[in-house]
């Protein structure tokens, strides 16, 4: 799935700090979606923060004023407001998304938007005047989910402006036909104009509308499961992952260690009698791949995908094996060394460990807990 979102939706909004924004941006980062942005979406967000700013500080300056007047120890007439910095769109979210295609529009030919407006198309109104950004806006879109998107794939189109992209005016119910009955669609419920129906004909992608972020929210986002933003949380992830892994290795049980004997010496295996194992670090983890989370009872539980590079694993044999350890090790390049105690004998393996694994995150208290290995394999 791909999100495009238009200009309304960020102005309503301009800090993104909204409960349905941050909804939005942990769906789009928990499942490597991506933001769809138009260029021409940017210049507009941009120039109305500075349209706002500008008459924010003009009002701020006309109370500063009066209240001079009114409290003349409460302010100084002559001390400057302070200028708010300029707002830049793209860099806001590129802190908050971590996909994010931008859409150019300077391709769209004028010829095209020309006989768009003469034939009164929308998002030209019917007089064919008012529309050409809209247009360019939806043109350019369509042209990049050609472009970037797979067949098939899902774009969310989120925009609450009515009477440019959708077939009727806000604040009233339609009724559409299901099954040979007539039913009633609230306005959250959005439904292309015609003429946009027709661009969308030969598309091989599925353009949904929603009429604002949280109407997008609401219907295809589980909050729980996306109350975080694992990819913010990705180095705790990794340190915890990480720690745990090797805390799996360093306890291996007798059915484990006989794997990884088994998958590093195959059919020699047999002749070996483990009686331990111990583990150590020596590189760390590589390629960790997070999972959708899965909301259980208010907790999410995470499914991982990691191994860790430069384990060493010591099997531990009885001294009498130590012959066979030496002619084992002689033919086989995992094992780096082979050290004797009074006691027992260890084939010291240097290997990689890939494990299938989950945890559980508290939303609240973003605590983590709970590792379990489901699969590990060794190479």
């Amino acid at each position: 799935m791909k999100v495009f979102v238009d200009s309304n939706q960020f102005i309503a909004d301009f800090l993104l700090e909204s409960a349905p924004m941050r909804y939005l941006f942990h769906f789009l980062n928990n499942n490597g979606y991506e933001l769809l942005l138009s260029r021409l979406v940017v210049q507009e967000v941009e120039n109305k923060h500075r349209e706002k700013v500008s008459a924010a500080l003009a009002d701020a300056e006309k109370a500063r004023n009066q209240l001079s007047r009114l409290v003349p120890s409460q302010s100084d007439p002559k001390a400057p407001v302070q200028e708010a910095p300029p707002f830049d769109l793209l860099a806001a979210l590129r802190e908050r998304v971590e996909w994010i295609k931008v859409i150019e529009y300077d391709h769209i030919p004028h010829a095209k938007l020309v006989e768009r407006a003469l034939a009164r198309r929308k998002p030209f109104d019917a007089d064919g005047q008012d529309g050409y950004r809209d247009a360019l806006i939806w043109l350019s879109m369509l042209d990049s989910v050609a472009a970037v998107c797979r067949e098939g794939e899902e774009v969310a189109f989120i925009s609450d402006n009515w009477s440019d992209f959708y077939d009727r005016p806000p604040g009233k119910d339609s009724r559409a036909k299901e099954g040979g009955e007539e039913v009633r669609q609230p306005r959250a419920f959005a439904s292309f104009h015609g003429n946009l129906k027709d661009d969308l004909r030969n598309l091989k992608q599925v353009v949904t509308p929603f009429v604002s972020v949280s109407a997008f929210v609401d219907s295809k986002v589980d909050k729980t499961a996306h109350a975080v933003d694992l990819a913010k949380e990705r180095d705790r992830i990794e340190e915890y992952v990480e720690a745990q892994g090797l805390r799996f290795l360093q306890n291996l049980d007798s059915s484990t260690q006989r794997m990884v004997a088994m998958s590093l010496f195959g059919n020699r295996a047999e002749e070996l009698t483990i009686t331990g194992s111990d583990a150590e670090m020596l590189e760390g983890l590589e390629d960790l791949d997070i999972d959708l989370a899965e909301a259980i009872r208010g907790e999410l539980f995470v499914s991982c995908h990691f191994y860790l590079r430069g384990v060493g694993i010591d099997l531990h044999l009885p001294a009498s094996q130590a012959d066979l350890a030496q002619r084992i090790a002689s033919s086989n390049t995992s094992v780096w060394d082979v050290v004797r105690t009074d006691d027992f004998v260890a084939l010291r393996l240097g290997l990689k460990a890939y494990f299938s694994a989950s945890f559980r995150l508290d939303p609240e208290t973003l605590e983590l807990g709970g590792f379990s290995v489901d699969a590990l394999t060794v190479r």
